[in-house]
């Protein structure tokens, strides 16, 4: 046999392995999602300058039971949302357009939860936001 021949059916053989096996791995893995912005801190006082058309989000990790104290301020109306990826994407508190807000949202399951917002504005905007992360009974 050829070696071009030889060489093609081993590499066809190798990534049909390889194609398999990826396909095993995000069945056996389903909730494992890139870091996005990940907090390391239970808390933060943060002020960014969000360009025109943009999106900014800021991610937390949740257990069960945890609540997340949170609140933003914009000069101008920003869209905003709380989401999470679990295959498709979840929205506990659905995009809003709003200024400013300041709220609390308790997860019912441990997750990583992202805070969004979005300029839909032509000039830039100075998001000023804070959370913090409270214990059951806190």
């Amino acid at each position: 046999m050829d070696i071009a021949i030889r060489y093609f059916w081993i590499f066809l053989l190798t990534s049909s392995v390889l194609l398999a096996f990826s396909f095993w791995a995000v069945e056996q893995f389903p909730t494992v999602q890139p870091a996005h912005n990940l907090s390391k801190d239970e808390s933060e006082d943060i002020a960014v300058n969000l360009p025109s058309k943009n999106r900014y989000e800021r991610c937390v990790e949740l257990r069960t039971g945890e609540t997340l104290a949170y609140e933003f301020s914009t000069p101008a109306p920003v869209r905003f949302n709380l989401h999470y990826h679990d295959r498709t994407d979840h929205f506990p508190i659905p995009e809003q357009e709003l200024k400013q807000l300041k709220s609390e949202f308790t997860a019912e399951q441990a997750q990583v939860y992202c805070l969004q917002w979005g300029n839909v504005g032509d000039d830039p905007v100075r998001l000023e936001y804070r959370f913090a992360v409270l214990s059951p009974g806190k």
